[in-house]
């Protein structure tokens, strides 16, 4: 195949922030995302959703006659009840993050008391590096997202390793050894509300490495 990027899509759920319904919310799972950070293999990147509909409204009971919430028409952008052209498809309005500068923002906005953080969908875009999906697919196209592209899986084995020792070292520079080590954890991904997707990318011959 040759040269390829393979990377990890992380998507969480949303749901109704308790003070305000209306509101969406990401809950990140604190020994899930250090577990990304400390193993070997392709980068990891967390797709948070901020949806354009009031968050109340996506468990909303639905009626016989009407089994397809509203909400999901907003998802593509077509027939929604927003209008055409007022939001654009999920690609425009879920936001794609890297583990540090995720774990960065963590710090910054409200450093973390337990295991569970949540995060108001309305502050995504201040999270550093955030863009939206649909950026993130062109960058990878144009080969300046989605991590290093590489000729070989031995030759990915030894760069995702590299990468590995890095982010261990800005995590827990970050967050403090002593928190890092609380987090970190030998067992399985934690359980939460999430779906993963594994990508792997074939690069154009006259692509450029990121």
């Amino acid at each position: 195949m040759g040269r390829a990027k393979c990377f990890i899509l992380e998507n969480k759920a949303t749901e109704p922030w308790a003070q305000t319904p209306t509101e969406h919310k990401v809950t990140i799972d604190l020994p899930q995302l250090i577990r990304y950070v400390h193993v070997v293999g392709a980068p990891v990147y967390y797709i948070l959703p901020a949806p354009p509909w009031a968050a109340a409204t996506t468990t909303a009971t639905l009626a016989a006659v009407a089994p397809v919430p509203a909400a999901s028409h907003c998802r593509t952008g077509r027939q929604c009840v927003h209008g055409p052209g007022v939001h654009g498809p999920f690609a425009d309005w879920a936001y794609v993050v890297d583990l540090i500068s995720l774990v960065t923002f963590i710090v910054t906005y409200r450093f973390p008391r337990g295991a569970r953080y949540l995060i108001p969908a309305r502050e995504f875009e201040k999270i550093p590096g955030a863009m939206t999906l649909h950026e993130f697919l062109q960058g990878v196209r144009l080969c300046h997202a989605g991590g290093v592209p590489y000729a070989d899986a031995a030759t990915a084995r030894r760069g995702w390793q590299e990468e590995a020792e890095n982010r261990r070292a800005q995590a827990m520079d970050l967050l403090g050894g002593e928190v890092y080590w609380q987090f970190r954890s030998d067992n399985e991904l934690a359980p939460g509300r999430s779906g993963v997707l594994a990508v792997a990318v074939p690069m154009a011959t006259d692509a450029q490495s990121s």
